[in-house]
């Protein structure tokens, strides 16, 4: 069956909406007891890659790989994820986080700090190609591994033992852990190596998160179903999440309005319309985001050029 979902007025990542909890306490159930809670999601594009290490930016990764900690939205805090919990030095540059235990992958292994070093040291790699590794340029080496003068094994990110992780940075910064929240998940080693760029197709893949990837066609839908192994497994109401590629936003508001998709973005020509409908006006919502914009400017041509600025200082 199809769980009624909510128009968004900005595309949420499904993490939120699966680990807030507010969309399985209210969703309601008439399936029966052999029939799996579904959810049809609408997608933009197709994720392409599945790699929480060489890019961590799509809901895909989130589902299903874990981070050290992750962010309330709405409470506007970091809780634990991966770390049960963490402690910081006297001088904030060293941070020890607490691995989570009686945690598996989904193919039987335990979760071990090992995870989570492997993963940022081969973020840093420069032969990965992630694509913002200066996110964690304050841990101590990072800059030097990021130019290729540095060994990524040298990075400052240790696993103690087995449920214990150390992260040396080059100095105090108090928004660390919040980057950490999307940055840092825990990846399989032995299946990466084994598979190379296939480690990802559903049939090699081991996951740590709430999902699983079981299908995908490449530029036409991807299929995720529930990973018995995440430690948050029992709070995991939904069961079945089909992501549908569909690149076109009137094309998505009609599928949602025929009952095809459970959530989708409103474009910004139908957002009166939704507004004023009875039944659509009450699924909507409209969400804050945080978000970053920046200009580049061309130095190399005018008027930005060092000749053409000095003329402009000198202009009456």
């Amino acid at each position: 069956m199809n769980t009624k979902g909510k128009l968004f007025l900005i595309l949420v990542s499904m993490l939120l909406l699966v680990f807030s909890g507010s969309l399985f306490a209210t969703g309601q159930s008439d399936a029966g007891e052999d029939e799996l809670i579904t959810l049809n999601v609408r997608r933009g594009e197709d994720p392409g890659v599945i790699d929480p290490v060489a890019d961590w930016s799509y809901e895909p990764e989130q589902m299903m790989f874990v981070p050290l900690v992750g962010y309330d939205g709405v409470k506007g805090e970091v809780y634990p994820r991966g770390a049960t919990s963490w402690s910081t030095s006297s001088d904030g540059k060293v941070w020890t986080f607490n691995i989570r235990k009686n945690w598996k992958w989904s193919d039987g292994k335990p979760v071990t700090a090992k995870d989570y070093e492997y993963s940022f040291k081969t973020i840093l790699d420069p032969a990965t190609a992630a694509p913002f590794p200066w996110r964690l340029s304050v841990v101590k080496n990072a800059n030097a591994i990021m130019s290729g003068d540095m060994a990524p094994e040298t990075l400052g990110v240790t696993a103690v033992d087995d449920y214990t992780l150390k992260i040396e940075l080059n100095e105090a910064a108090s928004w660390f852990l919040l980057n950490l929240t999307s940055v840092g998940h825990a990846v399989p080693q032995w299946t990466r190596e084994e598979f190379g760029m296939d480690w990802f197709q559903p049939e090699n893949i081991v996951v740590c998160g709430p999902y699983k990837v079981t299908e995908w066609v490449v530029d036409d839908y991807l299929v995720f179903e529930k990973n018995p192994s995440y430690y948050d497994a029992d709070k995991v109401q939904i069961e079945k999440i089909n992501y549908i590629v569909i690149p076109d936003d009137s094309t998505a508001m009609a599928m949602y309005e025929n009952g095809e998709l459970d959530q989708t973005q409103v474009p910004p020509e139908d957002i009166t319309r939704v507004k004023n409908d009875p039944v659509m006006s009450k699924e909507f919502s409209s969400i804050s985001q945080m978000n970053l914009n920046y200009y580049m400017f061309n130095t190399t041509a005018p008027p930005l050029t060092m000749f053409w600025f000095v003329r402009l200082l000198l202009l009456p």
